[in-house]
């Protein structure tokens, strides 16, 4: 994995700031298949490597990312109307513009299920789509959707959860792609959605829906029926702006990306708020309208820095240490 030695996080920019203990650190960051972008202290290019394509593949607008245990790093790009699959531990990078007869036009969400198997929706098609990133088999696609954003398959059940923001509802399909349920409406109440966005499993699989124009993060149950909220709209800490990518870690903290103001907030499940990091900017670790976020087993966190036209990478290291 492209990020900076364990013995160099002391030297990377940190959150919070001292005289505070770092509870996170900026690890790597990712733009194209030609370079690796890490901190020393400050912007520092500490090496080049190259991952297999003969022309450089550059991100130009990122906006979704999915990771594997395998150093996999897939980002859909609208920017290009493209996929990207980095698979670091090879030393490749694959770049999709095409599934099946389908030309993508504006991939968004993106997911990796535990058959390996990559599923990406794309907003202006209205499509859900399923393909082996290995070029084995044939595409899946159905096209059934006003405008879906995120996906995520339940890591039990192997369901397939995709938000479609412009019908506010989330739809639940089966492995056979067929549809089993839906939930969700148009409006502000307890477990109405008003153009949500992205989503994601707790540990415990219930899914967390970005309510993103009602300035909350809503938790389900399996069947829909909503079980709680985090956040409200605000320009203070704990509050949210724009929110948009969203993500758990092993230990059921919630990481939520928010465009607007360029940062990470981190909240136990019960809405406390734990932590947040970054700012608007260009610079190390600023975020410019950040947008998908995935978290790994290893404790990095990927970020889709979707201005900055890179992925960052990070670590959090303990969050309740005082």
């Amino acid at each position: 994995m492209p990020e900076l030695p364990r013995d160099r996080w002391g030297e990377a920019p940190a959150w919070p700031k001292p005289p505070a203990k770092a509870r996170i650190v900026q690890v790597g960051s990712l733009r194209s298949s030609e370079e690796i972008v890490a901190s020393r202290g400050a912007l520092d290019w500490l090496g080049r490597v190259f991952l297999g394509s003969k022309e450089p593949q550059t991100l130009v607008r990122p906006a979704g990312v999915a990771v594997d245990g395998r150093g996999t790093i897939v980002v859909s790009d609208p920017g290009q109307s493209a996929l990207f699959i980095f698979e670091t531990s090879l030393g490749k990078v694959r770049r999709i513009e095409a599934i099946g007869t389908h030309r993508l036009v504006s991939p968004m969400g993106v997911a990796l299920d535990r058959q390996g198997r990559l599923l990406v929706t794309d907003s202006s098609l209205g499509l859900l789509a399923r393909i082996d990133p290995g070029g084995e088999g044939e595409a899946e696609v159905l096209e059934s959707f006003e405008r879906p954003t995120g996906v995520a398959v339940h890591p039990r059940t192997r369901e397939i959860f995709v938000v479609d923001t412009l019908a506010h509802q989330v739809f639940v399909l089966g492995d056979d792609l067929n549809l089993i349920r839906s939930f969700g409406s148009r409006g502000s109440e307890p477990g109405q959605l008003n153009f949500p966005t992205y989503l994601a499993f707790d540990p415990d699989g219930d899914p967390w829906v970005v309510d993103a124009m009602n300035g909350r993060i809503q938790r389900f149950d399996l069947e829909g029926a909503f079980l709680a909220s985090v956040g409200r709209p605000g320009d203070s800490a704990g509050t949210f702006a724009h929110p948009k990518g969203i993500a758990f870690d092993e230990e059921g903290h919630l990481f939520v990306a928010d465009a607007l103001f360029g940062n990470v907030q981190i909240f136990e499940r019960d809405g406390t708020l734990l932590l947040y990091f970054a700012e608007t900017g260009s610079g190390p670790a600023q975020l410019d309208l950040p947008s998908g976020i995935a978290v790994d087993g290893e404790g990095r966190i990927f970020i889709a820095d979707s201005a900055n036209q890179r992925v960052q990478i990070l670590r959090y290291l303990e969050i309740h240490d005082p």
